[in-house]
């Protein structure tokens, strides 16, 4: 019996440590005070990524389709001309690959309690949908939610972060986060295509008080992969007839969903 008692007290420090090392690094180092990649402390500006850092982020490579050979432009996730998912989205718009450097910056939002860099990531897509005048395509801004569970633990829903700043500089209307899901998925993390489609079915509903007929949709979120959430996540607002349903991400993973 004292040796379980004395793990169990050896857990229990450890985890009390972790909490305080982590509270002792937002004390010392602030959102913004260092870069969500490489971690360098940063000593000024309001961005959350040294200059190094900040120029490895590019636009997503154009593609070739694995089904038709068609180009697949630089910020779209799907093959227009042959891809399943276009029956679902009227278009998709990605800002970057889901590259290394996308992972570590994802992660600090994502997982560390970075989330200035969350706000950083939709200033970065609502900047690139105004270059490419794509924010006249949408009448509503809404995100992908999250389990109660992960927003205990994070203190946020990164993809409302990026939502609400995609709203407040493209000037779309943004009703909070309202999707909800109907019960608690496992994780998608390790899951292939189907297990992933079929985690998520028929888990999403829109609150009857948000008006969404005859509107174009605009769902938001951090990372791509597969779409299967994203499609999941479209099914209500069709079934309550919007005009259209498109989404538009940070990170897009090299899927090849086309290709299926």
């Amino acid at each position: 019996f004292g040796y379980f008692r004395l793990i169990f007290i050896i857990r229990y420090m450890k985890t009390i440590s972790a909490q305080l090392r982590k509270a002792a690094a937002k004390l010392l180092f602030p959102d913004n005070s260092y870069c969500a990649v490489c971690k360098r402390l940063l000593f000024s500006g309001d961005i959350p990524l040294c200059e190094k850092c900040a120029g490895k982020i590019t636009p997503p490579s154009e593609r070739v389709c694995g089904s038709c050979k068609g180009v697949i432009l630089p910020h779209e996730f799907f093959c227009a001309n042959c891809s399943p998912l276009k029956e679902v989205f009227a278009s998709s718009f990605c800002y970057t690959d889901y590259d290394e450097t996308s992972k570590r910056f994802i992660r600090e939002f994502k997982y560390n309690g970075y989330s200035q860099a969350a706000v950083y990531a939709g200033r970065l897509i609502a900047k690139e949908m105004h270059k490419e005048v794509l924010h006249n395509r949408a009448d509503m801004v809404l995100c992908v939610p999250i389990s109660e569970k992960k927003r205990a633990e994070r203190g946020y829903n990164q993809a409302d972060l990026i939502a609400r700043e995609i709203s407040r500089i493209c000037n779309i209307m943004y009703p909070g986060d309202v999707i909800r899901m109907k019960r608690m998925p496992e994780d998608q993390i390790g899951k292939n295509f189907e297990e992933r489609r079929e985690n998520v079915r028929d888990l999403f509903e829109v609150p009857e008080n948000i008006e969404v007929e005859g509107k174009r949709i605009l769902l938001i979120d951090d990372v791509v992969t597969t779409a299967s959430t994203l499609t999941a996540c479209a099914t209500p607002f069709r079934e309550r007839k919007a005009l259209s349903v498109s989404f538009a991400v940070y990170a897009a993973a090299k899927f090849a969903l086309e290709s299926d």
